[in-house]
């Protein structure tokens, strides 16, 4: 069974078992080409006191199906998200829990309230072994990326390539009046949304983002404000509780291993594991700076992991892994030493083992499942 069909194979599996156990969820993005393939990851909107049950079952039908190691996290944007890997064939299966109504935010516009996020959790319809809300769906995947400017999800119908989610002009499922639709983007969301031609809509943008969202901004001028402090709440949030580790690696190999790690970056990213690289030879200051903050990135959708490469003189009879004090002490978190004595390949596999086990250990189910 070739990695689409096991992505596959293993999502069936896991909502068949959330719904032998009652969990109320809803898929609202991934299922596009359903049964085909599954979308790069799949979100869905779930209550947070039933997420970790949800999650719990999703690892141990990974674990059945050969995706025997997870990675997992709260997100400050206000979901969990979890990825089962199966590391042997390089294939992974992305989840996105989504269970604050605070995700749906789009700068000061705001498409959901607690209320009607628990509503959407009971789903709206079934999509094969899946429990799907179609108004949700196209509030997140049409609506949100409407007034932030993401033109990628429309397409004419005629000129579709496959990525673009919506046709023009667009339709409004039956779950969600137009009355609904003008509430959240107003009359002139819904001309954009009525364009019949792609280049119609991409002549309107960026402007359109401006207008949108000032006409949010002067009719709910005290839900805009919280919105932006909330904004940068999450923002200052994300920077001080999922921004990436970092690994400072020490060897007399430092062109040939960083060759290798660039060439394994994509390698990583099937793994939805995104990893940046950066060198050691730098200013003392500037070394510290990167420390706090500069080599410190925010995650966009993948885990995120910076490895700083530096060569060193001195010679060591074995690899070393240490663990250090991190940001708050302008260190690295974690620490490797590679010994001269072994080979680029041997050093490579010793690598890829050890960045897994701390990516695994910083991001296991039993640290995620703490109430954030």
């Amino acid at each position: 069974m070739d990695k689409t069909n096991r992505r596959v194979e293993l999502a069936e599996e896991i909502a068949k078992n959330w719904n032998s156990v009652g969990i109320q969820y809803a898929v609202v993005h991934g299922l596009k080409d359903y049964p085909k393939k599954l979308g790069r990851d799949i979100d869905l909107i779930i209550q947070k006191s039933d997420a970790c049950t949800a999650m719990n079952i999703a690892i141990e039908i990974g674990k059945s199906l050969g995706f025997s190691t997870h990675l997992c996290r709260w997100s400050e944007w206000g979901l969990y998200q979890l990825v089962l890997i199966n590391k042997e064939t390089r294939n992974s299966l992305p989840l996105d829990f989504i269970c604050t109504a605070e995700l749906w935010q789009a700068k000061f516009i705001n498409f959901m309230t607690q209320t009607k996020f628990k509503n959407l959790c009971h789903g709206d319809s079934d999509v094969g072994f899946f429990r799907v809300s179609n108004e949700g769906t196209f509030i997140k995947a049409c609506l949100r990326p409407l007034v932030c400017g993401d033109l990628r999800r429309f397409g004419e119908l005629e000129e579709l390539s496959g990525k673009e989610e919506f046709t023009l002009p667009v339709k409004f499922p039956e779950e969600l009046n137009k009355k609904d639709v003008l509430k959240m983007v107003g009359t002139y969301g819904l001309t954009l949304l009525e364009l019949p031609h792609k280049s119609e809509l991409e002549s309107a943008f960026p402007m359109a983002i401006y207008r949108l969202q000032a006409m949010w901004l002067i009719k709910n001028p005290v839900i805009a404000f919280k919105n932006v402090i909330n904004g940068l709440r999450r923002h200052i949030l994300m920077w001080l509780l999922n921004s990436s580790p970092i690994i400072l690696i020490k060897t007399n190999q430092s062109i040939e291993l960083i060759d290798y790690l660039a060439q394994a970056v994509e390698t990583y990213k099937k793994q939805f594991v995104e990893i940046r690289l950066y060198s050691y030879k730098c200013s003392f200051l500037r070394r510290l700076a990167g420390y706090f903050y500069g080599w410190r990135f925010k995650p966009v959708s993948e885990f995120n992991l910076s490895i700083v490469v530096q060569q060193r003189t001195n010679h060591i009879e074995n690899d070393l892994v240490s663990r250090k004090l991190g940001r708050w002490s302008f260190q690295p978190d974690y620490e490797i030493e590679l010994s001269k004595s072994k080979s680029v390949n041997e050093h490579q596999e010793f690598l890829n083992k050890t960045i897994f086990a701390l990516l695994e250990a910083r991001n296991s189910y039993v640290n995620c499942c703490v109430e954030p």
